[in-house]
């Protein structure tokens, strides 16, 4: 894991052993991801947003007091969701975030491509770097 030529925040290169665990393979959808935010709303206790509804690559909206994938878009994989919104969905669901290692362990388990469309930007807890990951949950 990790690199001895990229970002100083990757380096150096090292082992992880990661112990077993359950990743799923499919992302969270924009329907799947709705649901949640009917049940627990767009903000958690602390007011920290689970989901961007305002940007123009969001895909779930407001209809009616009900949160509904945009027409088309509701199979495809969730976007604009915060890192709150990532950890807290899961956490919904009795799973958790993966680890950077068991992201990185699941990568090689299967032939990964990425997704052209919707693609969610997680925002890191301590930085407002953006980086376009897919919703998975593990457990």
């Amino acid at each position: 894991m990790g690199s001895n030529t990229g970002p100083d925040d990757e380096k150096p290169e090292h082992q992880v052993f990661v112990k077993s665990f359950l990743i799923d393979v499919l992302p969270v959808s924009n329907a799947d991801f709705a649901k949640f935010l009917n049940a627990r709303g767009l903000k958690n206790h602390l007011a920290e947003s689970f989901y961007d509804d305002d940007d123009r690559d969001a895909r779930i909206h407001r209809q009616n007091s009900i949160w509904q994938a945009d027409l088309g878009y509701a199979t495809h994989p969730v976007n604009e969701v915060s890192w709150v919104g990532a950890r807290d969905y899961c956490a919904w669901l009795n799973k958790r975030l993966p680890t950077e290692a068991e992201w990185e362990k699941s990568r090689t388990w299967y032939r990964w491509k990425k997704v052209s469309v919707g693609q969610f930007k997680a925002r890191s807890q301590s930085s407002s770097v953006r980086r376009r990951l897919q919703l998975i949950c593990a457990s």
